[in-house]
């Protein structure tokens, strides 16, 4: 069983460049429906936005005895919020 997070970009790669200083490139893929393209290859899929939700999926992809993907659409900015700031850099002391 795969769980997709789905913020319709590498969010977390694009604030590791962000953090570096880097530009914000190559992070952007937008709308995929990984459900719809999970049951397109055969596997048994589903797309839930509540806990409960993800909850039941789980506990029904387990029961299976195939592929299962179970995409969950996120705010990407929740990766902004909760990322680390970055670290100061220190500088060496002098004696």
């Amino acid at each position: 069983m795969t769980v997709v997070y789905n913020d319709n970009a590498l969010s977390l790669i694009q604030v590791a460049q962000a953090r570096r200083g880097y530009v914000d490139y190559g992070v952007r893929y937008g709308a995929i429906d990984f459900a719809a393209v999970s049951a397109a290859l055969g596997a048994w899929s589903r797309r839930v936005t509540t806990l409960d939700e993800l909850s039941a999926a789980v506990k029904e992809a387990r029961a299976l005895d195939v592929p299962a993907v179970i995409e969950v659409p996120i705010d990407p900015a929740e990766y902004h919020a909760h990322a680390a700031p970055p670290r100061q850099r220190r500088t060496p002391r002098v004696p």
